[in-house]
């Protein structure tokens, strides 16, 4: 375990003695059913959620009904009743890495619970050696309207274009596409296919390196970090990576973040889970002298509890104007170390592309 990994802190996934208690009544927790079909899922699921609840335990529901304000309550759903586990605690245990309690989550419904905060201290936040300027890009496509065939279709190669007018001063060392479901035609658009590699584009991320410069250690990791609020689009990733530099040896961690929906909710969990586990899975990737980069568009404003839970624990350096400023550049490396921070414009997708050159 890494120097950042060992020292975060255990989850506490034990089992607690819950009381039973009547709630209310049945009722939506989002103010508004703006999706097709959003009211006829709630209940649905609520149905679900009963039937579930019966056979197997309050503690198995699935917290996805819960409202952010409810999180913190140990065994609540929204439906006409809460239920306890008397079967007392059980020991704990080392936890487990995040994708596997991502997956235990899911299975038991307690996503919210499994994201736990670091402990008294604990920060990615510090000096960097320096000797060493990278340029990094994070540039939300807008993959469906911008290259669909019966919207834009390209708009003439627009968002290559401005990637390679963005690299004319200093070549691009990574960049961090979100809603990009071919990374390798970004590159052929902006005239880098030769010069750099694409990796990724589960989820619709992709990140992209410069090959003469980096070498990849050991291959890209996506990790399930958060999921939207019901009836949107499900879970939302952290792409991460790990780059060796030829010349000079140095490291960087990479991690490309696309964030939940409703737009500065933080998704079912709420911002602080969000970041927490963002936290947590760049701390089980990186190494001790990493250089940390986390870019992307978080769908979480400045002011949001996702961000400024991040901004606790590492520096952000640059936030963009789009959709009022949910593009974030954040490093390891303090403020000191930016050299130059730029939004390059639009190129035709509904996001500016933002770039930084800092000294690692």
């Amino acid at each position: 375990s890494s120097r950042f990994g060992s020292s975060f802190g255990s989850s506490d996934l034990s089992r607690r003695s819950w009381h039973c208690t009547r709630l209310p009544q049945l009722r939506s927790p989002y103010k508004h059913d703006d999706v097709q079909g959003h009211s006829h899922r709630h209940r649905l699921r609520a149905a679900f959620a009963v039937a579930v609840g019966v056979g197997l335990g309050c503690r198995d529901m699935w917290r996805w009904w819960l409202p952010v304000a409810e999180l913190s309550r140990p065994c609540a759903a929204a439906v006409e009743f809460s239920c306890e586990d008397k079967a007392g605690p059980e020991p704990l245990r080392e936890p487990p890495r995040l994708a596997d309690e991502w997956r235990h989550c899911r299975r038991r419904g307690q996503c919210c619970e499994g994201a736990t905060s670091p402990p008294p201290g604990w920060s990615l936040k510090r000096s960097c050696p320096g000797g060493l300027d990278i340029k990094v890009m994070t540039y939300n496509l807008f993959w469906w309207n911008l290259f669909g065939q019966q919207f834009q279709n390209g708009n003439g190669g627009s968002a290559g274009k401005l990637i390679q007018a963005s690299g004319v001063d200093a070549p691009l060392d990574f960049m961090v596409f979100q809603e990009c479901e071919d990374g390798n035609r970004v590159l052929r658009d902006a005239g880098l296919e030769a010069t750099h590699a694409a990796l990724g584009i589960q989820h619709a991320i992709a990140l992209a390196y410069r090959k003469d410069a980096w070498r990849l250690e050991g291959s890209d990791v996506l990790v399930d970090v958060a999921e939207d609020q019901p009836g949107l689009w499900g879970r939302r990733s952290l792409l991460l990576a790990r780059f060796k530099h030829v010349a000079s040896g140095k490291t960087v961690l990479l991690a490309n973040h696309h964030g939940p929906l409703v737009v500065g909710s933080g998704g079912i969990c709420g911002g602080k889970a969000t970041a927490w586990n963002i936290l947590r899975a760049i701390a089980e990737h990186a190494q001790a002298d990493d250089a940390i980069v986390l870019m992307g568009d978080f769908n979480a404003e400045a002011s949001s509890e996702t961000v400024q839970t991040l901004d606790r624990y590492i520096n952000r350096h640059y936030t963009g104007v789009s959709f009022r400023g949910v593009d974030h550049i954040f490093s390891s490396c303090e403020a000191m170390h930016i050299k130059e921070v730029k939004n390059l414009g639009n190129g035709g997708s509904d996001h500016d592309a933002l770039a930084e050159v800092l000294t690692i």
